[in-house]
């Protein structure tokens, strides 16, 4: 896979196209997931710097009354702090090397963004929620039931996202939100990348391995052949 991107327009323009290809795929499928199902509408989701980008443009064009504050967001409440990206675990499970451990509590509470049972910004909402396509309504099981092909499409386009941001950084949506925000960090990310010290952001990497397994190499094709078209010609 080529290099990632540096130029935000380039990048934002990408993770539309892969956005759109897994609509497509995801509108397929036979699935619990409909609108007012909020059952996994969490604090805990984990972004791409880009997606960031991506949501902050929409609620400013759409000029949707949302109030990015402390307050809004309840920024002291415990919510997941991701410890690895990941094209960083598809490396160690290449290598061979442990996987750190991640602690997720469902109990940190609804995302913030949630209006009743309606998501504030569906559109533009990150990949992390976009790939929830649970075959079951998770409120009967307490967890979401996915076929495996579909955790695989998940996680090869999460790698491209990422590998796309690879200059960027990952996070939980509620801190990445409010570092975008700060004016002096904003440049650093349209350039050379951004100084994530003293944040609970981690830094992207490139995608140099897939977490595709044997049974669905063949399978994948088609999409991977996709991809690769949204990012060809980008750089």
């Amino acid at each position: 896979m080529d290099a990632s991107i540096k130029d935000v327009s380039k990048k934002m323009d990408t993770l539309k196209k892969i956005y759109t290809i897994y609509d497509v795929f995801a509108s397929k499928m036979d699935m619990a997931c409909r609108e007012k199902c909020s059952d996994c509408c969490t604090r805990n989701v984990a972004i791409t710097s880009i997606e960031g980008r991506f949501i902050l443009e929409y609620i400013s064009e759409n000029k949707l009354k949302i109030d990015l504050e402390p307050e809004m967001f309840e920024f002291g409440r415990e919510r997941f702090h991701p410890r690895i990206t990941t094209n960083g675990l598809a490396e160690l499970c290449a290598s061979g090397k442990d996987i750190p451990e991640e602690t997720m509590d469902s109990e940190w509470g609804t995302c913030p963004f949630l209006n009743g049972d309606l998501c504030e910004i569906y559109p533009a909402r990150p990949f992390g929620c976009r790939g929830m396509v649970s075959e079951k309504k998770c409120s009967k099981n307490a967890y979401a039931t996915m076929d495996e092909f579909s955790l695989t499409v998940n996680n090869l386009l999460t790698q491209c996202i990422e590998h796309v941001d690879a200059n960027g950084a990952s996070g939980n949506l509620i801190d990445m939100l409010f570092f975008l925000g700060n004016n002096t960090a904003t440049p650093k990310h349209e350039s050379e990348g951004f100084d994530i010290k003293n944040t609970k952001l981690i830094r992207n990497q490139t995608a140099k391995t897939f977490l595709v397994p044997p049974e669905h190499k063949y399978a994948i094709g088609p999409i991977f052949a996709e991809i690769s078209g949204a990012l060809s010609g980008t750089h």
